[in-house]
């Protein structure tokens, strides 16, 4: 199994939220405890070096319109029908998640009087929006993708 670094996207966002539960739970240990769960997930689920390969390909692919040949073509048009078949939960599941963290630390914040529990918000907000953004971004690359003929894919080349 091939192992990477996750990406820089992943890190901020996994910092973030450890950051937000460690200030609405006043504990670094929850704080490290959020973080040390994400990364064991990000491990869990890890992708092999063929597929990081693929993936890499593909991403590249579709987010320039380019054909990456024939023989990794079918790899693209798989991971680009992969993108739209997946349910809406995958998009706007991990959005929720960081805007009620968000919502949550500025009640607590509210609540307990203290504006440092309030800090996190903007960044959870900020990382709920890019999650979206980035989301659809993906689903209208893979749905330009498989719209185009065949033809006009291999033009592009």
């Amino acid at each position: 199994m091939g192992v990477g670094l996750p990406s820089a996207a992943l890190v901020l966002t996994l910092l973030v939220t450890a950051w937000g539960v460690g200030t609405l739970l006043a504990s670094w240990t929850a704080a490290a405890l959020c973080a040390g769960v994400g990364l064991a997930m990000w491990w869990r689920w890890l992708p092999t070096a063929a597929e990081v390969a693929d993936q890499r390909r593909a991403a590249d692919a579709l987010r320039h319109r380019r054909d990456p040949g024939p023989s990794h073509r079918d790899a693209v048009d798989r991971v680009a029908r992969d993108l739209l078949a997946r349910p809406a939960s995958d998009l706007w599941g991990p959005a929720a998640v960081l805007a009620g963290l968000a919502v949550a630390c500025g009640v607590a914040a509210v609540l307990r009087a203290d504006v440092l529990v309030a800090a996190p918000v903007l960044p959870l907000l900020v990382a709920a929006a890019s999650v979206v953004v980035a989301g659809h971004r993906e689903l209208l690359r893979a749905s330009r993708w498989l719209d185009a003929p065949q033809a006009v894919r291999e033009e592009q080349a």
